[in-house]
């Protein structure tokens, strides 16, 4: 996990009080720990019962990234949707992914990309399917289970993880130690997408849906319909077609600049390097 930053551990909970309280219990175990072997990190603890609140507490923790400057890893635990497009809060409602995502991302942009959000739900596969390139990212990584876990076995992967990063650091290691088998479930149990690899599916789908020649020639009709006396000689539908599918590439740069925030850290350039030749590299 090169390049990661963090000073502080946010734990949200919207967890019904039936279930098992695994983000209290994960809380207290990290608190506990932390005293003992003397990690030094701030630790927070918060419950929330809805989206409104779940909504204030991200735009307040932004502005206290602003005041104080802690970078927190955020931590959620929740109940995924069966349409897997967001999270069942505590009293029962839903807040999509789509709604969280611009106080996600105001966070991130808070903490200038460095924002680790780690989500205890089975949904968090789908979280940047509705992103398209010029969005910025919501997060620098993410983590969380890619279907159903036992509760037992997300806690445990949970407090190994923690334990392994606030002992020596090794965040590439921590990572690892939660894809390992425990007594309670199986190994490669959790997805870790970064930022670059948020951008890369965002831009292969963008290419995929927008930029066919199927696509190309639709947006051609539409421009040419625009240009109806505003230009002469009007250029024909084809060659507006051609010119989009030549040019598919040409607002990679900006896209690139805004997603990864370089327009406002000009030293996140030397963080994300990826080129347009490698969108559709594995």
């Amino acid at each position: 996990m090169p390049g990661a930053l963090f000073s502080k551990i946010l734990i949200i909970s919207s967890l019904p009080e039936t279930n098992n309280q695994t983000a209290r219990n994960l809380h207290d175990w990290i608190e506990a720990a932390n005293q003992s072997n003397g990690w030094g990190v701030s630790l927070e603890y918060q419950e929330v019962e809805n989206a409104v609140a779940l909504i204030s507490l991200l735009q307040y923790e932004t502005s206290r990234i602003r005041s104080s400057g802690l970078i927190p890893i955020i931590h959620i635990e929740a109940h995924g949707t069966e349409t897997e497009d967001g999270i069942f809060l505590k009293d029962g409602s839903v807040v999509t992914w789509q709604k969280l995502h611009p106080y996600l991302t105001a966070l991130n942009v808070a903490t200038k990309l460095n924002l680790i959000l780690i989500l205890g739900l089975c949904s968090g596969a789908h979280f940047a399917a509705h992103m398209i390139p010029s969005d910025r990212s919501p997060c620098w990584l993410l983590i969380g289970p890619k279907s159903t876990v036992n509760d037992l076995h997300l806690k445990d992967c949970f407090i190994e993880f923690y334990r392994e990063i606030l002992n020596s650091g090794n965040g590439n290691l921590a990572l690892q130690i939660i894809n390992e088998s425990t007594a309670y479930g199986s190994a490669n149990t959790f997805f870790t997408p970064t930022a670059e690899s948020f951008f890369k599916a965002t831009y292969r789908r963008y290419l995929a849906e927008l930029c066919t020649v199927d696509t190309c020639r639709a947006r051609a009709q539409k421009i040419w319909e625009g240009l109806d006396g505003s230009m002469f000689p009007r250029p024909n539908q084809e060659t507006i077609t051609l010119e989009l599918i030549a040019n598919k590439g040409v607002f990679f740069d900006i896209h690139k600049r805004n997603f990864f925030m370089i327009d406002l850290y000009e030293e996140n350039n030397d963080r994300f390097m990826i080129t347009y030749e490698q969108i559709n590299e594995n």
